[in-house]
């Protein structure tokens, strides 16, 4: 087996969202998953509603089990078969590199609790709670002026993608809050500083809004 290899991966963030109206979808393979055909178009603004509609008429909630806002994909349930085109409406946030990063701590996890049962072999038995996100990365080069300093003491939720290896091969996004930064300097080494930040979830009010499940926290995916 191949051994893999970790590059310099890139960080991207989310710019000023933008009018969506009915965009063209694609069936991912035969599921009932269909994805924004324009890749630069596949993340969706959480703060505004989002439209499905099938052959222009707009899909039942109950028919719809999920958009992620953060892939573009609206998934239908298995008893459901919808009309084409199917497309999606709202407004999309434009994702560019805004910097080139030297390392990357990215540690997406599973919250569990106890949930006071023992099973049959005496073993404490867990419920799964809720996902969490949080991490680092060390900016080594500023590609555009971002204000991350504005960002951190603005407390405003930015949209971080960290392409890992700078591939697409293996590509974290999601909704977070800059929680830290700094770094020194030392003789003889390259300038960097590190930023923290801490996912902010922000699926809640997407679904409220849209009228149906919208996931606009975390996600991992292969571009």
């Amino acid at each position: 087996m191949s051994i893999p290899i970790g590059y310099q991966g890139k960080l991207s963030e989310g710019g000023v969202p933008t009018t969506l109206t009915d965009e063209a979808t694609t069936q991912v393979g035969t599921s009932k998953t269909y994805q924004i055909t324009n890749a630069a178009k596949r993340v969706l603004d959480p703060a505004t509603a989002i439209v499905v509609k099938e052959n222009g008429a707009a899909s039942s909630a109950a028919n719809i089990v999920n958009v992620n806002a953060l892939t573009g994909e609206v998934t239908f349930i298995a008893a459901h078969s919808p009309a084409a085109p199917v497309t999606l409406s709202g407004k999309y946030v434009p994702v560019a590199a805004v910097a080139s990063v030297a390392e990357v701590s990215s540690n997406p996890k599973l919250n569990t609790a106890d949930s006071g049962l023992i099973n049959s072999s005496g073993m404490e038995m867990r419920a799964p709670t809720t996902m969490d996100w949080d991490g680092d990365f060390k900016l080594l080069e500023v590609l555009s002026e971002q204000g991350f300093g504005d960002l951190l003491t603005g407390r405003t939720p930015v949209l971080l993608e960290v392409d890992h290896d700078g591939t697409g091969a293996a590509v974290t996004r999601g909704w977070a809050l800059l929680t830290g930064g700094g770094g020194g300097i030392k003789q003889k080494e390259i300038v960097s500083s590190d930023v923290k930040f801490t996912l902010y979830d922000q699926s809640r009010k997407a679904s409220a809004l849209s009228g149906f499940r919208v996931d606009a926290g975390v996600a991992f995916f292969t571009s």
